[in-house]
């Protein structure tokens, strides 16, 4: 039977991040489409163009002289990621995006101004991993259609240019890494909700 609430197109979704711990989960299927993740999940604002996931797997034809079709094909190199465009670019965002540096908040005070710091150091950056979700409401029952990546890191790239008619944005994608506390590893997990019987 065909299911309208398979066909996601709507202004309701997020990108929420958390740093890494061994098997972190999606939330539960009480917390609706419209409910913020718990904490430690932080979602990490507006997006410009959606969100979106990608897989794609090469596969190597295993072929005999005999005959001229492949026996089979052995599995090859393996990428899933997310991505979304980051419509908020501010230090904690580029720092995610980017995969380097150092952000720091320093609070205002009642005679000092507050502020938000990225501070990227020459020399080798350290590897960023954290734990990635996105997270769409199904346009017709409202409940949550979610993607997570428990161990993903950063590959994305930094587009600053502001300008009158153009806002600056922060390219996220971000390309799973096996968790190796699940057992078997973990890469991905897709999860559409449905309603009560």
């Amino acid at each position: 039977m065909f299911n309208p609430n398979s066909v996601l197109q709507t202004r309701k979704i997020d990108v929420y991040q958390r740093p890494y711990v061994a098997a972190a989960a999606l939330p539960a299927n009480t917390v609706g489409a419209d409910d913020a993740w718990p904490v430690p999940y932080v979602k990490r604002g507006w997006t410009d163009g959606g969100v979106g996931f990608t897989t794609q797997q090469q596969f190597t034809a295993v072929n005999v002289d005999q005959v001229p079709d492949p026996l089979y094909q052995i599995g090859g190199a393996r990428t899933l990621q997310i991505d979304a465009t980051l419509a908020e670019l501010d230090p904690g965002n580029i720092k995610l995006v980017a995969g380097m540096g150092t952000a720091t908040t320093t609070p205002p005070t009642a005679t000092v101004l507050g502020q938000d710091e990225l501070v990227i150091d020459a020399g080798a950056s350290s590897l960023e991993i954290n734990t990635w979700g996105l997270n769409i409401a199904q346009p017709l029952n409202n409940l949550p259609f979610r993607v997570l990546i428990p161990r993903g890191q950063s590959t994305g790239n930094i587009a600053a240019k502001v300008t009158p008619t153009q806002k600056g944005v922060a390219n996220l994608i971000v390309t799973a890494l096996p968790d190796e506390s699940f057992t078997p590893s973990r890469l991905m997990v897709v999860r559409q909700v449905t309603p009560l019987a």
